[in-house]
């Protein structure tokens, strides 16, 4: 039966206009997806609503095959032309007119590409339909310049996260004005993330990007899979390494970008050797931001953030609320805390190029802020840092003193010109 709903489909069968296959395997499903491209009488198709192959219990699992379908059912529905009704793992998306008068108006412009005015678009919170179909205008597009589709979380349907990806993706790769995109907060996961980074590797025209909380608000926790419901099962275990090294291949190649939010996406220390590595090559980057990043402290390595001053083209860098610390095994209201400080001093002290440093809420103490200050003073001291914020964290006075002494006498600092050192309990 199988094979013969494949073949209907191929040779174009007339009556064959509707199609429900609620459960099937993964390579039946790639051949009917794979028929829509010359199908031209298919209008309503219904297919994985139980994808009994990645069920665990009562959750649908986000497997890796899942995904697979996913990008091959976008690319048949850019060349099919009759569907219209498609239901994908109870995921409903009409070909149909549900958008405001106004919806329709900027969707109309940014096609029409005659608009200088339409340069700024921000999209918080939008519906699906309206920001696949504004995504899909920016491949001919050449007016808009900043694009922000921010806290468009539509969890738990991390289909229609994932196809408004692939859609930014092959956008990304062929427009050639957007130079802004804030993509904050839409739970594009690692999955999500490694697309963008393939986009990043072909786009020449964008200089800033904010991806942060790709996770979630929390930053926290990924979605490992979906009730039936519509609730969601988190797992805590997981981390952002695979997502971080992705962007950091990318980054390897990009020469354009000059501005990165990658913060709350829970990167541990392979994704953060993976930025390290990536910014030695990188001639472009020059404002890194990867604060919140609330990750495996424990098992972080102490040079991690650290790694990150070793390059030439960094200016601002915001490691802040990262529970670096300074104490070796020390433990600071449950969180295991590294010595992460101490090492971002002695890269402080050899940077040439870092003129704003936030290394705020942080947890370091007298040891962390007596490192900094040695590494601010001297004949051998930084000579390049304008900005230090050092706030919110313990240094106390005796590490106030520290910091003062660094700015004072003959080889005290001279270049430090902003100084945040509030909520130190001085």
């Amino acid at each position: 039966e199988d094979l013969s709903i494949i073949e209907r489909l191929r040779k174009n069968d007339p009556t064959l206009t509707t199609l429900n296959k609620y459960e099937g395997a993964y390579e039946y499903l790639m051949e009917i997806i794979e028929a829509l491209k010359t199908n031209t009488n298919l209008k309503v198709l219904e297919i994985g609503d139980n994808l009994s192959e990645y069920r665990s219990e009562d959750y649908y699992i986000i497997d890796k095959k899942v995904l697979e379908l996913i990008e091959a059912l976008t690319k048949a529905l850019k060349v099919n032309t009759t569907l219209t009704n498609l239901k994908f793992n109870s995921t409903i998306m009409r070909r149909v007119n549900v958008l405001s008068a106004e919806d329709l108006s900027i969707i109309e412009r940014l096609r029409n590409n005659n608009d200088s005015q339409l340069d700024t678009l921000n999209l918080v919170q939008g519906e699906y339909v309206y920001l696949i179909e504004i995504i899909k205008a920016l491949e001919t597009n050449t007016t808009l310049k900043e694009l922000n589709i921010s806290h468009n979380n539509l969890t738990p349907d991390f289909i229609k996260v994932f196809s408004l990806v692939l859609a930014l993706t092959d956008a990304l790769k062929v427009n050639t004005t957007l130079t802004t995109l804030n993509f904050n907060n839409n739970n594009l996961y690692n999955a999500g993330l490694e697309k963008l980074a393939d986009a990043l590797k072909e786009n020449t025209t964008l200089t800033t990007l904010n991806i942060s909380e790709s996770y979630g608000y929390d930053g926290m926790t990924e979605i490992t899979s979906y009730n039936y419901n519509g609730s969601v099962k988190r797992n805590q275990t997981k981390n952002g390494d695979a997502g971080a090294e992705a962007i950091a291949e990318a980054l390897k190649i990009n020469t354009t970008l000059k501005e990165l939010d990658i913060s709350k996406n829970l990167i541990n220390t392979t994704g953060l050797k993976a930025l390290s590595n990536a910014l030695k090559i990188n001639k472009s980057l020059e404002t890194l931001v990867i604060n919140h990043n609330i990750h495996d402290s424990k098992n972080l390595n102490n040079d991690a953030y650290a790694n990150l001053l070793n390059n030439n083209t960094l200016k601002k860098l915001d490691i802040s609320n990262n529970q670096i610390g300074d104490l070796k095994n020390g433990i600071v209201r449950s969180f295991n805390i590294g010595a992460g400080a101490i090492a971002i001093a002695k890269a402080l002290k050899t940077n040439t190029t870092l003129t704003t440093l936030n290394i705020s809420s942080n947890f370091i103490s007298v040891s962390g802020a007596t490192a900094i200050g040695k590494a601010l003073s001297g004949k051998e001291g930084n000579k390049t840092l304008t900005t230090l914020d050092i706030s919110w964290n313990n240094i106390g006075a005796d590490g106030a003193k520290a910091i003062a002494n660094a700015l004072s006498g003959k080889e005290g600092n001279k270049t430090l010109t902003t100084l945040n050192i509030s909520g130190n309990n001085i």
